[in-house]
């Protein structure tokens, strides 16, 4: 272990503390806490900061795998104001994403909504990414909502246009939400068991891995800014991403729709951890050389 790089230091501004510069880097941590279209509670924009002060309490070392994921190097570019307008964010998000994966790295992208999920897929696309994994309590196949056509319950139905989408976890949606889905993937919650079936033709696939946080169960995490009973279990949700990872290429990834409990860090830790647990295997299978 490079004990440099492991300092514990509670003041530095990255992901678990680490002090490793952007080229000496393999993931790059992107926040960008865009919040405009929240339609339920808000304060997903607090999310990123929160993931990133939570996270320089996780042990660096991962005892499934054995591993010290983080010597793989990974750097957490300062926070970013987002734009305002839908499109510019976009946009930014895009060019961010891009340029981490124009530079042989890994973006990990912290949001805010899921609509920055768009800017990210579509960055993913240009560098090989034939599919959007989301998993996600919602469909977000909403034509438009609440007056936005970029709206966070519409991210699925505008990847649909450009790129394969599968969503699992699924367990409630509106009828136009169920009709605009027909001809993607969606894994209801009581079918989590199949999801690897019903993705059959996407197997080995460059993909783009999403993470909204509301698939887990309030139980596990009780702020999301749209929580739905009968979530994955922290479990259910480690394994389903350690599949994902097992089974695709991905290419880039995002954790959004996070909303932090006020006065309380458990949460933040979980989500921290997840991530931490995502980089874990993702690394392990680069290392495998399996072509990412």
């Amino acid at each position: 272990m490079n004990s440099e790089r492991f300092r514990n230091s509670f003041v530095v501004d990255s992901f678990l503390s680490l002090e490793y510069t952007y080229d000496e880097s393999n993931y790059v941590i992107i926040r960008y806490p865009y919040e405009h279209t929240s339609s339920w509670l808000p304060g997903s924009k607090l999310g990123p900061n929160s993931i990133i002060e939570a996270s320089k309490y996780l042990d660096t070392f991962d005892l499934e795998t054995g591993d010290v994921p983080a010597e793989v190097g990974i750097y957490t570019l300062p926070e970013i104001e987002p734009k305002v307008d839908p499109l510019e964010a976009l946009k930014e998000v895009e060019e961010l994403v891009d340029g981490v994966l124009r530079d042989n790295k890994v973006p990990v992208l912290l949001g805010g909504e899921h609509t920055v999920s768009i800017g990210a897929a579509r960055a993913a696309k240009r560098w090989g990414a034939e599919a959007f994994i989301s998993l996600d309590a919602h469909m977000d196949f909403y034509e438009s909502y609440e007056g936005s056509n970029y709206s966070h319950a519409c991210t699925s139905k505008r990847i649909s246009e450009f790129m394969r989408v599968a969503v699992i976890g699924v367990r409630t949606a509106d009828w136009e939400e169920y009709e605009n889905s027909r001809g993607s993937i969606i894994v209801l919650r009581e079918e989590l068991d199949t999801w690897k079936d019903k993705l059959s033709d996407l197997l080995g696939k460059r993909v783009h891995l999403s993470v909204d946080l509301d698939v887990m169960d309030p139980s596990v995490l009780p702020c999301l800014g749209t929580p739905e009973p009968d979530g994955l279990t922290w479990r259910e949700t480690v394994s389903t991403v350690k599949g994902i990872i097992e089974n695709f290429k991905v290419v880039s990834m995002d954790f959004v729709e996070f909303r932090p409990c006020p006065h309380m860090g458990a949460d933040s830790l979980a989500v921290a951890k997840l991530i931490y647990k995502t980089i874990a295997y993702h690394s392990r299978r680069r290392r495998g050389n399996l072509g990412l």
